[in-house]
């Protein structure tokens, strides 16, 4: 915000979103200034391969962690964790319904934390290479190849004009348990599941340089 009110030099370098990756977990950031107030929005992508069925799945998934957010993980919380924290729905019901050993893909939804500024949408696919076909003693025999599942996550994050550090927007992000006001206090007035998304997305489109630009409101973009 420094950045954007006052010039370059004046704020943290925009290096601090720079493409990185968290385990198994890759992430591409871009920074927005929107009506006087920072937004946030990174793209999370991982790939799971080999994985037999959803037992299999889950387990891999449990063994690289990563918060979207004080508040969604995408692993189980631990028993210190605060009753506020949970695992991203979309990966703890990620089986099919007539047939719960398989992984449910493709899926895409939305969703919203309940406590800070943070929408996502969340996209699960699945390749299925080819039966390999071996030649071996007994003849002619095929072979199923592992699926591959691909996990895209795209969170939006509004934290505030950043000039107070206990603006409660920026106190309900940065916090794992804020004591005073979370989004529950404006959830039917001004800050509705998908009100976020909805303000990033609309940037957006106005933006002659497209959804990935800089744009002139923006403070910085990364691209990988």
């Amino acid at each position: 915000m420094n950045t954007h009110l006052y010039g370059p030099g004046r704020g943290l370098p925009t290096s601090i979103i720079e493409p990185g990756r968290d385990g198994a977990w890759r992430a591409q950031a871009t920074m927005a200034v929107l009506d006087g107030q920072l937004f946030l929005s990174v793209r999370y992508t991982r790939t799971i391969m080999g994985s037999v069925g959803y037992v299999c799945f889950k387990a891999d998934l449990d063994r690289q962690r990563l918060r979207f957010c004080q508040h969604l993980q995408s692993h189980p919380p631990s028993p210190w964790s605060s009753f506020l924290v949970q695992r991203l729905p979309e990966l703890e019901l990620a089986q099919e319904d007539h047939q719960p050993h398989e992984v449910k893909a493709p899926w895409c939804s939305t969703g919203s934390c309940r406590i800070c500024l943070t929408d996502y949408k969340f996209a699960l696919t699945c390749a299925r290479p080819p039966v390999r076909n071996i030649t071996g003693p007994s003849g002619l025999s095929q072979i199923a190849q592992p699926a591959v599942y691909n996990i895209e996550i795209e969170t939006y994050h509004q934290l505030g004009a950043c000039r107070d550090a206990f603006d409660w927007m920026w106190r309900c992000f940065a916090d794992e348990s804020p004591s005073n006001t979370t989004r529950l206090s404006y959830i039917l007035t001004d800050h509705p599941p998908g009100a976020v998304k909805d303000r990033w997305e609309a940037r957006a489109q106005k933006d002659e340089k497209g959804p990935q630009g800089i744009g002139k409101d923006s403070v910085a973009s990364t691209r990988t």
